[in-house]
């Protein structure tokens, strides 16, 4: 995982060590393009199999 400096001297993240434990959530972005992604899994034909 990668910090910003700006996040780090903000929050208590710089003071963590190995070994503790954290809650880390994940941008509803993320969410919304993950689902997308599977979506268009799900429905774009790949490669040799689309011949068939």
């Amino acid at each position: 995982m990668s910090v910003i400096p700006t996040t780090s001297a903000s929050t208590t993240i710089g003071a963590l060590v190995p070994g503790d434990r954290v809650n880390l959530e994940v941008d509803i972005l993320a969410k919304y393009v993950e689902r997308a992604l599977a979506a268009n899994a799900r429905i774009a034909p790949r490669g040799r199999e689309a011949a068939r």
